[in-house]
């Protein structure tokens, strides 16, 4: 459906764009080559959602899923470990926030939110750390 809607927005040239970093190893999910059309010519305001980038979550519940022998007593006790509440990312996701750096860096950024969560926080320091703007952000 994201490669759908991402489709659709590229042909009708629409300034918003949503991006996300978080790639999938599972079947059915996108990939970032289906929308990396980040545009150096947006708007004057534009808002930009960025996912946070592959956590150490991701890849413990990825794991549990992956595994055919996994029982739902696992898998609610990986949704549920404490440790995994405030995670940081995986090398895997650093990478995903490298990739992402090299198109945010031709956006004219004025502002970057980000909720106060470590993985969101990694996100935000791995994509924007050598962007222009990153001073005055």
């Amino acid at each position: 459906m994201q490669k759908n809607l991402l489709k659709m927005m590229a042909k009708k040239k629409k300034p918003f764009i949503l991006t996300d970093p978080y790639v999938s190893r599972f079947k059915g999910m996108h990939d970032p080559a289906d929308y990396s059309t980040i545009k150096e010519d947006s708007a004057k305001s534009s808002v930009f959602l960025i996912r946070h980038a592959y956590s150490a979550a991701n890849e413990a519940l990825g794991n549990a899923v992956a595994n055919p022998k996994t029982t739902n007593g696992d898998f609610l006790e990986v949704c549920y470990d404490k440790s995994m509440i405030d995670c940081g990312l995986t090398k895997e996701g650093i990478n995903q926030c490298e990739i992402a750096s090299e198109h945010a860096a031709k956006i004219n950024f004025k502002e970057v939110w980000v909720s106060p969560l470590r993985r969101t926080l990694e996100t935000a320091y791995f994509i924007f750390r050598n962007h222009p703007n990153f001073k005055d952000m």
